[in-house]
Order: structure tokens, then C-alpha cells, then sequence
């Protein structure tokens, strides 16, 4: 069969305009090329205006070509975000733009992983007879599969086409929660009746299945982040950093406050009516989410054609330079072409068919080795996946193929016979070699970058006991602070997290997201000075002999922490629990002091300005300064250097879990938090030259030594003239 990208460049030279007509895409295909006029699309140079105006909406009218780049995306964004005059359609066109669809979508995605982060610990509990044996390794799983596997989710985000990537991601993040609430209610009400079976074999492979699905729905649901907070964000604010910060800020608004709301919905279910019902309104908001979600983004995509594009760095560059003449290079020039040019074979070609098969056959081969003459020129990072044959056939590779490849006639003539004759499987040795090779070109990615130093920052900060998770909550019980206001100080952290993304935006305004970093670990450090000033203060159960002595000489002594219902990430292992708190008040005296539990709690909450300040700063930092292709990878490494940091500290919780011991808990993540700080100092010196402005301090202190001098010769003089 004739190459069709070669077949397209014949009729650009021997005709006026070529004939499209004939080339129609697939129904399955979402970015569609719109038909063109004679004179509409010329050989070199020319801009392709997409009118696509099916809703019949004004501001979809003549929205910038592909090949403009960041400037077409900025310019549809403003025709997006354009205010008319009045309050009511200035209102009716935000809730049209691009940026609306993203926070609706954010939000549905929010609420349905807060509900079931919730939830799942409540019906684990419950159907471990109030072990929380499950609950543990639920968590450890979720834990050490993100550990394991994100880089690997955040090269599969590079590699595939960004609609592609999001749409498999929400399809597999919702259906594995709706398949393991499934699962959960039906292993609740049948409990008794599998038990027996097997001496309890099938009930271990029931929670067998169910582990395995959250780890597959919570890889998903990291996937889902990467590809719009990480990427897509990136894109709608068209190289805008006013834009991107007010999108990132709210896009953790919306999570902070999501994070309040989703679990006292889902409490108030399982209280007045079931935990059935609860199980029940979960799946179907999954459900639900999943088809709003995909439309959502769905629209975005199609209103923003820059999202159909991943451009490689050389190709941005390029891109950026070609602009100001007023031309268009040859990657956006091909953008169009390409992408009819290879969707068409793949739908309507059946010898695509045996193409794809044999790249899923053998996934682990180079891409090189299984291009054909045809997918050296038409496959690229700018066509959507084959759906018909199984998923996307670009790669990490394929991605930078448009300057690289050689002309077809070129092509070697054995290049059809690898594709068709597809190699052996590789071994699970092979596999396993794969993955630290993997991992390791994944750690030299994110180190290539200067910004990986903000990164490291932040994940130090994940190695802390100061955080609103279920060990700070057992260790307050312990303290003498009730449930109920230890819900409210929870809710009050969220509050402080959520003043953290305004008092962001506006500094960031001021003075740079660099020095606002700065700033911002500032505030946190010096907030949790309070809680490191808790461990002395009068209340403290800290017992420093605690091990030595045998027995606990603190007048506030409590049980051994551990979880509660309301997060499963903090474990301590061989503890049971009533249907209430975890820590039951039986045998534990009033403190004579509230002064510590004051302290600690006052530091906490104080110290969520600065420090959800500085998560937007990284995110930031990130998004701007690493390139388009590598951003999934990079992310993934990211997310996984977070995740060894929070298992560390369930670690030493485990290490050390009675309250009496708590105590070198909080010094330990004092001292990982400032080693965060330093690392980001030093990222900080290296992108600005300076930490601080040392020469408006030195004039300072040159002008107060000339006053001083000036004022000493002026009382000297008087002196002499008195005498």
C-alpha cells in the first residue's frame, strides 16, 4: 500500500489543494480534521484555521490554527474567557471557557477519590472484625505499588497521546472502584457463608482481589493527575504563569475542600441509612464521574487542537523561532496531513491489524525495530491511538521521529518482515531488567533537570508525623482531645491549606514563585517550632526513657497509637479496635495540662499556609521548567520519592508507636522538614545566584556606619567646642 503521507505531498504539488474527501476519518477518532476549500491549505508556510462550529457557539467561531502553539492557545483561552458587557454574560462565558470544564472535572474526580478513601477503611475494618490487619496492607499495598510502579506510569503518560492517556486512565481509575465496592459488599453480606470454603482460602483470595484492584484504580487514578494537573493545565495556560498559578491554586482549592465535605457525606450515609447504601452511592457516583469527567475533558480537547500535540523539545524550540517570521515549521506544517494520513490506515486498512498485534505482542522491543515504511513518517506524537486495534502505536521515541527519519525510498526493505514476524516474548528475568532500566533512565530524566532539587524538597516534607492523618489523630486521643474537636482541628487545617493557595497567588505576583518557596518553608519551619516546643511542654507524654526504664514515667501516659477509620495509610501492626475510636479512654487519666496538645496542634494548623504555599511552588517550577515529552517521568519519579518518604515515617511509627516515644517522632520530622528547606535553598541559590539581596543589606549597614561616623564626629566637635 502507498505511503500516505507521501501520497498527500504528490497531490500538495500537482494540485491547487488536495482532495481530503476521500480520506475521512474513523467515527472512533476524536481529533478530526476539518474539510478544506481550495486555496485553504498551501505547500509551505500556510495557516490552517479548524472551524469547527457544530454547537453554533461565537466563541468556537475561528479558533488559531495547531501550528501556533502556545500563542494559539493563549488566544483561544482569551476568546474563552472574553467578559462581555454585563454581569450575566461575563458569568455565562467563564462557565464556558476551557478552565471551567477543567475545575468541573477536577472536582467530580476529587470527590469520588475522597469518598472512597474514606470509605474503604470503614467496610475493611468491618470485614476483618475490627482488625486492622487489612486496613494495613491496603495501605502498604497503595503505598509501595506508587513506589514501585510510578515511574512507569509517568513514561506510559509520555507515550501516549494526552486524550488517549486520560480516557484509559478515568476507564480504569473508576472502574476499579466500582468493581471493588462491588466486591466489598458482596464479601460483607456473605461473609459467613465463604468463610468455611476452604478453610478460608477463597475469603483470602477474596481481599487478595480486593488489594490487587485498589493498587490498579490508585496507579490509574495517579496517571489521571499527571496528565491533567501535571500537563494539560500547562497547555490551557499557553506559556501564561499568571494563568497557570490561578489554575493550579484552584485546582487545590477545590481538592482541600473537597477533602472536608466528601467524608462527612459518606459518614452521614453509612450513619442514617447503611453502609450498604453508602457502598451502592459510591459505585454509582463512579459511575457518573466517569462519563461527566470524559466529556468534560472531551470538549476542552476539542475547543484547544495545542492538546493534540506533544511536541519535543528540539520541536518547540523550533517552533518558537519560526513565529515571529510569520512561518510555520515543518512539524506544525505536517500536523493536519499527519494525522488524517494515519488515522485513515489504521481504521480502514485491515493490515493495520497484524501492525498493532505485534507491537502489543512484543511491547518491550525498541520502537525503532517495528516501524514500518509507512509509520516512520505518519506516526507520531500528533495522531490518536488505533482504538480498533488495541491502543496507541506512538512511543516515547516515535515522539521526536519527524526531523529524524529518513526519506521513504530510503527505508530498508525488511522493515515490513520485523513487524510481521514479530520476536519471542521476553523472560521474566527480561522484564524485571526492564524495569530497573526503566527506573533508572526515569531517575536520570528527573535529575537532568535544576528544578529536581524543588522536588526533593518537597518530598522530604512527606517524611513527617506533623500531617492530619490518623497517627497525629491517636496521638491527640491520647493527649485527652475528644473526637469531636479533633474533627474540627482537622477542618481548620484544610481551612489554613486553602488561605495558603490565595496568599500564593499574590506573592507569587510580587516576587517570583522561586523566592515565595522560600517564604513559604519559612512560615511552615517556624509554625512547627510549636509543635517541637510541645514535646517539653507541660502535658507531654514524652517519657525519653520510655524503652529504658521499663515503664512510662509521663503523668499523661496513653495506649499505643494507631489507626482510626478515617485514613488507612498509618498502621501499627497486631491492633484491634471497637466500633468507635481506636484508643478508648478506659484507664487513661485527665492530663494536668493541655498546654502541649495546644502547642502541637496551633503548629499544625498554622503551618499548613506555608506549606501548601510551597506544593503550588514546586508544581509551578515544574511545569515550567520541564519539557513537554518528559513531564509524565518526571512526575512519576516525583510522585515516587513522595511515597518512600510516607512509608518512612509509617516505618518508624511502627519503630516507635506508644505516645511516650512520640516525642522523637516530631524532632525526626523537624529535622527531614529543614533538610527539605536546605535542599531548596540550594536549588534557589542555583536559579537566582543569591538567597537573599546581600548588597541591599550591605548598603544599609554602609549607610548606618556613615551615620554613625558622621554622628560621633558631630558629638566630637561639640566636645572640642565645649572645652
Amino acid at each position: 500500500m502507498a505511503d500516505p503521507l507521501n501520497q498527500a505531498s504528490t497531490e500538495s504539488h500537482n494540485a491547487p489543494a488536495p482532495d481530503l474527501d476521500h480520506q475521512p476519518p474513523p467515527p472512533s477518532t476524536i481529533a478530526t480534521i476539518p474539510e478544506m476549500d481550495e486555496g485553504d491549505l498551501e505547500p509551505e508556510g500556510a495557516e490552517s484555521q479548524n472551524n469547527e462550529g457544530e454547537d453554533g457557539r461565537d466563541d468556537e467561531e475561528n479558533p488559531p490554527s495547531i501550528g501556533d502553539g502556545d500563542a494559539a492557545i493563549a488566544m483561544q483561552d482569551d476568546d474563552d474567557n472574553a467578559q462581555p458587557q454585563g454581569r450575566c454574560p461575563a458569568l455565562v462565558a467563564w462557565f464556558k471557557s476551557n478552565a471551567f470544564l477543567i475545575y468541573c472535572s477536577q472536582f467530580f474526580s476529587a470527590w469520588g477519590d475522597r469518598m472512597w478513601t474514606f470509605a474503604v477503611a470503614l467496610y475493611l475494618v468491618e470485614i476483618e472484625d475490627n482488625s486492622l490487619r487489612l486496613t494495613a496492607v491496603f495501605g502498604f499495598a497503595l503505598t509501595i505499588s506508587v513506589l514501585l510502579f510510578g515511574t512507569l506510569v509517568g513514561q506510559w503518560v509520555d507515550r501516549t497521546p494526552r486524550l488517549s492517556a486520560t480516557r484509559q486512565s478515568l476507564v480504569i481509575q473508576n472502574s476499579g472502584v466500582i468493581i471493588n465496592a462491588v466486591c466489598l459488599l458482596i464479601l460483607l453480606h456473605f461473609k459467613t457463608e465463604i468463610l468455611p470454603v476452604g478453610n478460608g482460602s477463597l475469603f483470602f483470595f477474596c481481599q487478595v482481589v480486593i488489594i490487587v484492584l485498589g493498587v490498579i484504580a490508585n496507579l490509574a487514578s495517579v496517571a489521571e493527575k499527571i496528565c491533567i494537573q501535571k500537563d494539560w493545565v500547562v497547555v490551557l495556560a499557553g506559556g501564561n504563569k499568571e494563568r497557570l498559578a490561578e489554575m493550579n491554586a484552584t485546582v487545590r482549592r477545590i481538592d482541600l475542600t473537597v477533602n472536608i465535605l466528601a467524608p462527612i457525606l459518606v459518614g452521614q450515609i453509612m450513619s442514617f441509612a447503611s453502609m450498604t447504601v453508602a457502598g451502592i452511592f459510591i459505585a454509582g457516583w463512579n459511575l457518573c464521574s466517569l462519563i461527566l469527567e470524559y466529556y468534560l475533558l472531551l470538549r476542552v480537547y476539542k475547543k484547544v487542537p495545542r492538546l493534540a500535540i506533544k511536541l519535543h523539545k528540539d520541536e518547540t524550540e523550533t517552533a518558537t523561532a519560526a513565529e515571529p517570521a510569520g512561518q510555520t515549521t515543518e512539524p506544525e506544517a505536517a500536523t493536519e496531513p499527519n494525522e488524517e494520513a494515519e488515522i485513515k490506515p489504521s481504521a480502514e486498512n485491515p493490515d493495520a491489524e497484524p501492525q498493532a498485534d505485534a507491537q502489543v505482542a512484543d511491547e518491550d522491543e525498541p520502537p525503532m525495530e517495528h516501524s514500518t515504511a509507512g509509520d516512520a513518517r505518519g506516526t507520531d506524537e500528533h495522531a490518536e491511538p488505533d482504538y480498533k486495534s488495541g491502543g496507541p502505536k506512538n512511543t516515547a521515541k516515535g515522539w521526536s521521529r519527524l526531523e529524524e527519519d529518513t526519506p521513504d525510498d530510503q527505508q530498508p526493505a525488511d522493515t515490513e518482515v520485523q513487524v510481521t514476524q514479530p520476536s519471542p516474548r521476553p523472560t521474566i528475568l527480561r522484564r524485571v531488567a526492564n524495569w530497573f532500566i526503566s527506573y533508572y533512565h526515569g531517575w536520570l530524566t528527573y535529575k537532568s533537570y535544576p528544578v529536581y532539587m524543588a522536588g526533593l524538597a518537597l518530598a522530604f516534607l512527606y517524611m513527617t508525623v506533623m500531617g492530619f492523618d490518623s497517627i497525629t489523630t491517636g496521638y491527640g486521643y491520647s493527649m485527652g482531645i475528644s473526637e469531636a474537636l479533633l474533627g474540627v482541628i482537622r477542618g481548620l487545617g484544610s481551612i489554613a491549606g486553602i488561605v495558603g493557595t490565595f496568599v500564593y497567588q499574590r506573592m507569587r505576583q510580587k516576587i517570583g514563585a522561586t523566592r515565595t518557596g522560600l517564604y513559604a518553608l519559612s512560615e511552615e519551619i517556624l509554625c512547627l517550632l510549636l509543635c517541637v516546643f510541645s514535646v517539653w511542654a507541660a502535658g507531654s507524654p514524652f517519657d525519653p526513657y520510655y524503652y529504658f526504664s521499663g515503664q512510662s514515667n509521663s503523668p499523661t501516659a496513653g495506649p499505643t497509637i494507631g489507626n482510626d477509620t478515617g485514613n488507612f495509610s498509618a498502621v501499627t501492626p497486631n491492633v484491634t479496635m471497637d466500633h468507635t475510636p481506636l484508643i478508648t479512654p478506659q484507664g487513661r487519666d485527665d492530663p494536668k495540662s493541655y498546654l502541649s496538645p495546644i502547642l502541637f496542634f496551633a503548629g499544625m494548623v498554622t503551618s499548613r499556609v506555608g506549606l501548601w504555599m510551597f506544593d503550588l511552588v514546586t508544581t509551578q517550577l515544574i511545569q515550567e521548567n520541564v519539557q513537554e515529552n518528559q513531564r509524565g517521568v518526571f512526575n512519576g519519579v516525583q510522585r515516587s520519592l513522595e511515597c518512600s518518604m510516607d512509608m518512612l515515617h509509617f516505618i518508624l511509627v511502627i519503630i516507635l508507636p506508644a505516645p511516650e516515644t512520640f516525642g522523637y517522632l516530631i524532632v525526626i520530622s523537624f529535622f527531614f522538614i529543614c533538610t527539605g528547606a536546605v535542599l531548596y535553598c540550594v536549588f534557589s541559590f542555583r536559579d537566582r545566584g543569591h538567597l537573599f539581596h546581600t548588597e541591599k543589606l550591605t548598603q544599609c549597614l554602609h549607610q548606618n556606619g556613615e551615620a554613625g561616623r558622621m554622628m560621633r564626629f558631630h558629638n566630637e566637635t561639640e566636645n572640642d567646642s565645649e572645652a
